[in-house]
């Protein structure tokens, strides 16, 4: 970032640089300085870089417990690999352990320096059970599975979001494992176009105090009959 001596400071476009710097989660910190030369003030960002990575392994761990159902728990790992190629290009692996079971891998690729333009797709697997009661007596156990496909190209609209356009598919399974098939087994399909917005304007992550976030996932399953949308904020 340049800029003419005498001119005024442009407070917006270096809260831009600065984001876009801090933003990435490459560094640990970001300092910046502003330098006068001859014929223009410099804006001179620096990088600390973060004492770990640039790939992360991640472990998690869940329990959860109570007095009608018991106990459920969850072991999670994953693996975040950054930075694969020039244009900051990341790859995510994750795997479930428990009583739900799952695996995923998603591919996130930014198509020009600035990373305003992106190409992402993902697949992820889940297995679960759901029991079925009558008079508070279980009566049958349901195996689910879910897996789902995306394919989506999208837009980083500066510090604001991302807005993002692709194609989903997604196949669901129900089975009876144990008890009485009080409901049949099924396979459900859907597939269509999916619309994703995420802004986030909130100035905290944790409890945040001000500002706003909207999250919209907008799925077009003509094949299977309706429409779902999901709206949060």
């Amino acid at each position: 970032m340049t800029q003419r001596p005498g001119a005024p400071l442009d407070v917006d476009a270096l809260d831009r640089d600065l984001l876009r710097a801090y933003g990435d989660g490459s560094f640990d910190s970001v300092y910046y300085a502003l330098l006068g030369t001859r014929d223009r003030r410099l804006l001179r960002i620096t990088p600390v870089e973060k004492p770990c990575g640039p790939d992360y392994l991640r472990l998690g761990f869940n329990l959860e417990s109570n007095l009608d159902q018991g106990s459920t728990y969850a072991l999670r790992v994953g693996y975040h690999r950054t930075w694969i190629n020039q244009l900051g290009g990341e790859l995510l692996f994750t795997g479930q352990i428990g009583n739900t079971m799952g695996a995923g891998a998603k591919w996130c690729q930014p198509l020009d320096e600035a990373q305003r333009v992106f190409f992402g797709t993902s697949i992820a697997h889940r297995r679960n059970r759901a029991d079925l009661y009558e008079n508070d007596a279980r009566i049958a156990q349901y195996g689910l599975q879910n897996t789902t496909t995306d394919l989506h190209s999208g837009l980083n609209i500066g510090t604001l979001g991302q807005v993002r356009l692709g194609w989903r598919d997604q196949r669901r399974t129900t089975t009876v494992e144990t008890g009485t098939p009080m409901v049949q087994g099924e396979r459900l399909d859907t597939r269509g176009w999916a619309v994703g917005i995420d802004f986030d304007q909130l100035d905290r992550l944790c409890i945040p105090t001000g500002g706003w976030s909207l999250n919209a996932d907008i799925l077009d399953g003509s094949n299977s009959g309706y429409t779902r949308v999901n709206l949060s904020s």
